[in-house]
């Protein structure tokens, strides 16, 4: 999604929001920002989802904490980190946020059979996995929650 496109006037009119933006440093530095995060969250349906690029934890777990801020700022009920293995990425992981009015963790349906089967790495079980946090990142993401309970 272009930084320019989710202009003032774009409102409730998307399901999912899927910001695959390159690094936060640079030309894309516009879509790592509070101000275009108000843009998506006023063009998002009710019960809309935004999934966003948001590094690797184990590089720039202080950048994910600025995130998770300013995303829970903008009046998104639910802010979930994620990560999925991905061995051509530094460190073999990426993360991602998901955004929305419930917790993504628990797929909303479940894959059915004979899609399953055409399917190598996407399960129900691998969905929620993705949730599942190494102990230092849980604990800090809490923590910088719990020192802005009015976000």
């Amino acid at each position: 999604i272009n930084a320019e496109y989710m202009g003032d006037g774009v409102e409730s009119s998307y399901d999912v929001i899927i910001i695959d933006s390159s690094d936060p440093v640079g030309p894309a530095s516009g879509l790592f920002g509070e101000a275009f995060y108000k843009k998506v969250r006023r063009a998002l349906k009710p019960g809309g989802i935004v999934c966003n690029q948001a590094e690797n934890m184990w590089l720039h777990l202080d950048l994910i904490v600025e995130m998770q801020g300013f995303l829970r700022e903008v009046g998104f009920p639910s802010v979930e980190y994620a990560y999925v293995d991905i061995p051509s990425y530094p460190n073999g992981s990426i993360g991602f946020f998901l955004c929305a009015d419930k917790s993504c963790r628990v797929p909303a349906r479940k894959v059915d059979d004979e899609t399953q089967q055409l399917l190598r790495y996407y399960d129900n079980e691998v969905h929620s996995s993705m949730f599942v946090l190494p102990r230092f990142v849980r604990c800090r993401l809490a923590a910088a929650a719990e020192a802005s309970p009015g976000q």
